[in-house]
This record gives structure tokens, C-alpha cells and sequence, in this order.
């Protein structure tokens, strides 16, 4: 096997789906001894351990990127949500228009707001169903025409 061979068999098994040199031996009918003796001499698994390590690295880095984008949006989606209320309940005050069950619908839109700002609700399939639940008790608090 030449030079350009070996290296073309180490990267497919470095970046193959082979659990072991006797898999990648078997799968493309080398001799066994051989393929253990050309991979020891090329670090092939050295080199496909650290190859894993950067694979890995390199996915964890994307998560953590994607999961502080995720924590920001919801933190921006949580501050429009805060605003938009309080201007709502100004706008309501200054026109004392307010029945009792419209006070109560918005005290408890509020409540929720705050439980899920600091994180704490979690029986929703989702944030943006748990989302949806506080938009509707906005609406219904104070967002119609009466």
C-alpha cells in the first residue's frame, strides 16, 4: 500500500462510523495484522480520538452560542412583553375603566409574566405555549374594546 493509500485509509477511518481497526480491516478485507501494525504507525487511533475531541468541542461551542441566542431572545420577547403591559395598565388606570375581574385577570397576568421572567414556569410544551397563555389572559384583562 503506498503512502497516499494509507493516509486516504486512515482518514476514512478516522472519520468513519468503524468502532474498531478489526471492523475497518474486515469491512474492506485487509489482513487484520496489517491494518493494526499501518495504524499503529500512524496514530491512526490517536488521531481519530482527537479528531472526536474537536468534533465535540466544536458541537458544544454551536450549543452554547445557539443557547445564549435562545436565553436573549426570550429575554428581549420578556422585556417587549413587561413594556407592552405596563403601558396597557397605564393607559387603563388613566381611564379608570377597570372592572374587578379585568383587575384580577391583569393581577394574574402579571404573576405569570414574573414566574416565567425568572424561569420558574416549566408545565408548558413550550416557552412560546407558555407564552401564548399570558398573551391571551392580556387580552382578555385588557386588550378588548369595551
Amino acid at each position: 500500500m503506498t503512502k497516499a493509500e494509507r493516509e486516504a485509509c486512515k482518514a476514512e477511518f478516522i472519520t468513519g462510523n468503524y468502532r474498531t481497526l478489526t471492523e475497518y480491516a474486515d469491512a474492506h478485507g485487509y489482513s487484520r495484522t496489517y491494518i493494526r501494525e499501518i495504524a499503529a504507525d500512524d496514530s491512526w487511533l490517536a488521531d481519530r480520538e482527537k479528531h472526536n475531541k474537536q468534533i465535540t468541542h466544536k458541537l458544544l461551542t454551536q450549543h452554547k452560542k445557539e443557547a445564549i441566542n435562545t436565553l436573549t431572545a426570550r429575554r428581549e420577547m420578556m422585556e417587549d412583553i413587561k413594556s407592552t403591559l405596563l403601558k396597557r395598565v397605564q393607559e387603563k388606570l388613566s381611564e379608570a375603566t377597570l372592572t374587578a375581574n379585568e383587575m384580577n385577570l391583569l393581577a394574574n397576568a402579571v404573576v405569570k409574566i414574573d414566574t416565567m421572567d425568572s424561569g420558574a414556569i416549566e408545565t408548558a410544551d413550550s416557552e412560546r405555549e407558555a407564552l401564548e397563555k399570558v398573551v391571551e389572559a392580556l387580552e382578555g384583562a385588557i386588550c378588548r374594546d369595551n
